[in-house]
This record gives structure tokens, C-alpha cells and sequence, in this order.
């Protein structure tokens, strides 16, 4: 088996979030595959979701799948599903809830919560995880920032000068980490690199 490729990014505004979106979107829709967003409330999935989808070319409201569990969106030749499992009480409501033909190729299919859906939903292709740092969790320049990621790759990471970043509590650092489980799925996070 492959050993994961993942690349790391540091997420310190919008712009950042919408450039990351932007540089994905194009490979992972002419691909298609399965994408899961993990993070805590409130790090970005969704917001990643708007720009992925912007950067497709989609111009209408993109609403957060909370409560519809599904949203589909037809952007040109592309089909995106965009899953939330967040209410999720059991993985059986996805078995009993017909989903599995949503994930068909070629559409390309986003899940935020995915372990609220497992042991049920198809494997990722990709996963992006988001992890929001605070200035408190900022707090010790001493302590190298990759120690206090939440829930970080077992990976190297570069280091970041902290002083660079505009990190308030209204705008908290994210980083994210791109994660791609196998050969195809890393050619295309090689190619949006490129």
C-alpha cells in the first residue's frame, strides 16, 4: 500500500482559503473522487466548500448541507455533491439513507463529518484537514507552531514565523492539510502544485 502524500498550508485569511480552493478544484473535478473535510466547528470547511465550488465556476448560494444532509450543484460538465453529517446520531442513517449512488464517478463528492458516517462511506480519495490556532495557542514563540497543531499529519512541516501572520481572535491562523491516499489521488496534488 501507498504511503499518504501530504502537503501543508498555512490558511491566515479568505484570500488564503479561496487561493487553496482555487488551486484544487480544477484537478479534483476532472477527476472526480471523494473528499472528506475534517476539522472542528467552526475551521473552514464549508468555507472551503464556497470557494472550491467558485473556483469551479458556480455563481448562486452555497448553502451548508447541515440540515438537507446533501446539497448537488451542476457547474458546466462537473457534478459536486456536498455532504454533511454533522446530525448524524448513527452511521446507519447513511446505510438506510440511499446515498451510496451519489458517489458514482465522475462527480466529485464532498463530505464534512465523515466519521459520522463510517464504517458506511466510500474511502477518501483526499482528505483536507483544517485546524484553527488561536493567539493563545500562539502564545510561546519558544514552542515550535507545528507542535500545537490540532490534530496534524504525522509529516515534516516547515516552520512559520508567527510574527508574519495576522492572527487575532477574529481571524484565527487555520492550517490545513491536503492528504492524498493513493497513486491517482497524488498525482493531482502534485499537479495543482505544479
Amino acid at each position: 500500500m501507498t504511503e499518504p502524500f501530504v502537503r501543508e498550508t498555512v490558511l491566515s485569511s479568505l484570500e488564503d482559503t479561496t487561493a487553496l480552493a482555487a488551486r484544487l478544484a480544477p484537478v479534483w473535478a476532472k477527476r472526480g473522487g471523494v473528499v472528506y473535510l475534517e476539522g472542528p466547528l467552526g475551521a473552514g470547511k464549508t468555507t472551503f466548500v464556497r470557494a472550491l465550488l467558485a473556483a469551479l465556476g458556480h455563481q448562486g448560494t452555497v448553502k451548508s448541507p447541515t440540515y438537507t444532509l446533501v446539497e448537488t450543484y451542476r457547474i458546466g460538465p462537473h457534478l459536486v455533491h456536498h455532504f454533511d453529517f454533522y446530525r448524524f446520531a448513527d452511521p446507519e442513517e447513511f446505510a438506510s439513507g440511499g446515498f451510496e449512488e451519489y458517489f458514482d464517478p465522475p462527480a466529485l463528492v464532498l463530505v464534512e463529518w465523515p466519521q459520522k458516517a463510517q464504517p458506511y462511506l466510500p474511502a477518501a480519495d483526499w482528505t483536507v484537514r483544517l485546524a484553527l490556532e488561536t493567539p493563545m495557542s500562539l502564545a510561546s514563540e519558544s514552542t515550535p507552531l507545528e507542535s500545537r497543531s490540532v490534530e496534524a499529519p504525522q509529516t515534516e512541516v516547515s516552520s512559520l514565523d508567527q510574527r508574519s501572520v495576522g492572527v487575532s481572535l477574529d481571524n484565527p491562523l487555520r492550517r490545513a492539510w491536503v492528504i492524498a491516499h493513493h497513486p491517482r489521488a497524488q498525482a493531482a496534488v502534485h499537479e495543482a502544485w505544479e
